[in-house]
């Protein structure tokens, strides 16, 4: 369910997404993966739940990818586009790498919904700093015309 999902959502980007900026991609892509965390929060074991949670992340994970790309040229320019990605590739990755030994530990220390609902507030933090860079550079965008 996960793999149909991201590429369900890079096509459903390439038709409807276009005229969307790769911040509010970025907004879409964290609140598809907080919903999926929440959905897995609330239905346990359940196997619909498990479903749900698949297809919203990886719904959620197939924008991620494109907006990754996009935001950084977007927000940036072509300057020091390899720099600035590399930098940002490099923290996802060790960022990414600590994610499962992290979450284990809060699963050990407060128990899976806990922990559920604490990466689906870190991951509201996200979107709330998304949010503010997509109606920040709007307004940047709107000033210059």
């Amino acid at each position: 369910m996960f793999g149909p999902a991201q590429v369900l959502s890079r096509l459903i980007n390439m038709i409807f997404g276009t005229r969307l900026s790769p911040p509010i991609l970025a907004v879409i892509s964290a609140a598809l993966m907080v919903v999926g965390i929440v959905i897995l929060g609330v239905s346990g074991n359940w196997l619909p739940g498990a479903v749900a949670f698949a297809i919203c992340l990886g719904l959620g994970s197939g924008i991620n990818s494109i907006a990754q790309g996009s935001l950084p040229l977007y927000l940036f320019g072509s300057d020091g586009y390899g720099t600035i990605t590399g930098k940002m590739a490099a923290a996802r990755l060790a960022l990414g790498a600590a994610a499962p030994f992290t979450f284990s530990a809060a699963m050990q220390s407060f128990g899976i919904g806990l922990s559920l609902f604490a990466t689906a507030a870190l991951g509201v933090v996200g979107i709330a700093a998304f949010a503010t860079v997509a109606m920040t550079t709007r307004r940047d965008l709107v000033a210059a015309e």
